[in-house]
C-alpha cells in the first residue's frame, strides 16, 4: 500500500474515535489531523522513505523465503504435530482467537 494511501486510511478511521462518517465530531477532528499533517509534512517526507525501506524488505524476505501460502502448507505437512502444537502456544491468544475451528478433520488413514 503507497504511504499517502496508509496515513490517509489511518487519519481517516482515527478520527471515528470521534464520532461517524459526516457526524460533526467526526469531521472537525479529521480537519485538525489534516492540519498537523500538513504542519508536519518534513517529518512525512522522513516517515514516507522509512515505509519504503520497510515494505522493500517485507517484499525481499517473501521473495526470498518462498513465503507463499503453497510453501507454507508444503513446510507444515513435514512438521510433526507436536512441533505445531508447540509453536502455536507460542502465539497470542488474540491471533489465536481468529483461527477458525472448523476446519475438515482427515480421518486416519487404514491403509498402513
Amino acid at each position: 500500500m503507497p504511504f499517502g494511501r496508509a496515513v490517509a486510511l489511518f487519519v481517516h478511521e482515527h478520527s471515528h474515535i470521534m464520532g461517524w462518517d459526516g457526524h460533526r465530531g467526526f469531521s472537525d477532528h479529521l480537519t485538525e489531523l489534516l492540519e498537523q499533517v500538513i504542519l508536519q509534512r518534513d517529518l512525512f517526507d522522513l516517515l514516507e522513505q522509512e515505509w519504503r525501506d520497510i515494505v522493500s524488505r517485507v517484499q525481499a524476505s517473501r521473495s526470498n523465503n518462498g513465503s507463499d501460502i503453497a510453501t507454507a502448507a508444503k513446510k507444515l505437512k513435514k512438521l510433526p504435530a507436536a512441533a505445531i502444537e508447540e509453536w502455536l502456544s507460542t502465539l497470542p491468544v488474540e491471533v489465536l482467537s481468529n483461527v477458525p475451528t472448523n476446519f475438515p478433520r482427515k480421518e486416519p488413514s487404514c491403509d498402513s
